[in-house]
């Protein structure tokens, strides 16, 4: 729940208001740079189709990323190529793609009225 803060409007300063909302009380996502070990999402939008197959990977550490993006370790699970607009109700911690691809994903983190995000 929110802080409680000093209501402006008293003028004898002993009342209390309900605070501001943080950024966890609302929804929120954006696009994310491929392998870049992230928080995983609630679910995952395509914002246009890939000029070449996308990869998603699920449960690891930032160690365990290649270097450079190269899988060659297998890390990322083949996904193809979704349609833009697809919303893909998984919770990858990362993904990869072309270089012409930077900016086709956008992971979406859902907000809570108790600002701790819902499952």
């Amino acid at each position: 729940m929110p802080n409680y803060v000093k209501d402006p409007n008293d003028p004898h300063g002993r009342k209390q208001v309900p605070g501001g909302l943080t950024d966890q009380h609302f929804d929120r996502g954006g696009t994310v740079t491929k392998n870049i070990h992230l928080k995983t999402p609630h679910f995952v939008i395509v914002n246009k189709t890939p000029s070449d197959n996308i990869g998603f990977a699920f449960g690891f550490t930032s160690a365990s990323l290649s270097a450079g993006g190269n899988d060659a370790a297998g890390n990322y699970i083949n996904y193809g190529k979704p349609t833009a607009g697809s919303q893909l109700n998984i919770n990858p911690c990362a993904w990869s793609g072309s270089a012409a691809d930077a900016g086709a994903v956008t992971f979406v983190y859902k907000g809570g009225l108790d600002g701790q995000g819902r499952p």
